[in-house]
């Protein structure tokens, strides 16, 4: 059977299926995949072997419909498929496994750090995710299937959905390095402008990747070890310990990056008040120079009888050279002190 070409994903609510069903593939052991039509999945018929993927879409009211009529699965398992809570997780439900995913989000408009969510229920022969908003992953992996490069078993699509996962945050971090690079490069040049902003969208940027990242590190962690329902097999194992690894590895660089932000933002607070106090310093010696002949213009602008000079032709000269011979050995006298 021939792999079918199919239309990739969009967020268009007149591409929704009536019961909120987004798309729905058969998988055949020996790698053949068919677009299953929406009649085929009231309910869906029970797979002797391959993989049935049911992809829903948690904003239509008709996909929370279709999984407590037509999914089977139990009470528990359903109320975790429906949750609003977003913290990557897994739990173990009778034959199968609820695992919550965080995933960068298709339309993700100027924010290239905004997350969503993607819930799966894993059996030996299905998958049911169901996510809010488009998720790349899943735009990646529907992509290869209709390409002619589709997963075998539940454990492979899974493996997979992870690797495209990591995949689609690394040119993220990786934005993220480069961002605190050139502010670094600014910086060192002298110009400052802005720096503080564009050093507080990185830190609040890699805040929300390590919230992201942490738990789900540490979600897929413990189901290596736990080894959930026989649902991995060997390669599955692999693949899912390569992506704990690769996980692993962008939080490290994403920590690099926020504590070099860190850093970054504390080197512009010091150069900032360098900058402060020397335009602070360079005020007050105006200030003292000038303060002696403001005393003098003071003095000899007052409207009184007696001042001297008053009569004479040259009362003004001797006055303005008295202010410059005064001005003078103020800026002598602060030199001789250091001040500058």
């Amino acid at each position: 059977m021939e792999t079918q070409r199919l239309l990739i994903e969009e967020d268009h609510s007149g591409d929704y299926h009536s019961n909120g069903v987004l798309f729905a593939f058969a998988i055949s052991a020996e790698g053949e995949a068919m677009l299953l039509p929406t009649a085929e999945l009231l309910p869906p018929a029970p797979r002797a072997s391959g993989l049935l993927w049911i992809h829903l879409n948690r904003s239509a009211e008709p996909a929370r419909r279709w999984l407590s009529r037509f999914s089977g699965l139990e009470e528990d398992a359903l109320e975790a498929m429906l949750e609003d809570e977003t913290r990557p997780s897994w739990q173990v439900y009778g034959k199968g496994i609820v695992v919550v995913l965080s995933d960068l989000r298709y339309d993700l408009g100027r924010d290239m750090a905004e997350m969503g969510s993607l819930r799966l229920w894993i059996d030996k022969t299905r998958i049911i995710s169901i996510r809010r908003r488009p998720m790349r992953a899943v735009k990646r992996l529907r992509t290869e299937i209709e390409r002619g490069q589709p997963p075998v078993s539940p454990g492979e699509l899974f493996t997979r959905l992870l690797e495209h996962q990591i995949d689609s945050l690394d040119p993220v971090v990786a934005a993220m390095t480069d961002s605190v690079d050139d502010i670094e490069d600014e910086m060192l040049a002298g110009r400052t402008d802005e720096l503080r902003a564009r050093l507080g969208r990185v830190r609040r940027q890699a805040v929300r990747l390590r919230r992201h990242i942490v738990p789900q590190r540490r979600a897929l962690s413990q189901m290596l070890s736990r080894q959930p329902a026989g649902l991995l097999d060997e390669g599955d194992l692999r693949h899912l310990r390569e992506t704990v690894d690769d996980a692993a590895r962008q939080l490290e660089d994403v920590d690099a990056a926020h504590e070099r932000a860190k850093v970054l933002q504390d080197e512009l607070a010091a150069l900032i008040g360098e900058e402060s106090n020397h335009n602070l310093f360079i005020l007050s010696v105006v200030t003292v120079v000038f303060a002696p002949l403001t005393l003098l213009t003071g003095v000899f602008g007052m409207n009184v009888g007696g001042l001297p000079g008053t009569q004479s032709h040259w009362g003004f000269l001797a006055v303005c050279v008295l202010m410059i011979a005064t001005g003078i050995a103020t800026l002598w006298w602060l030199r001789r002190k250091r001040w500058f």
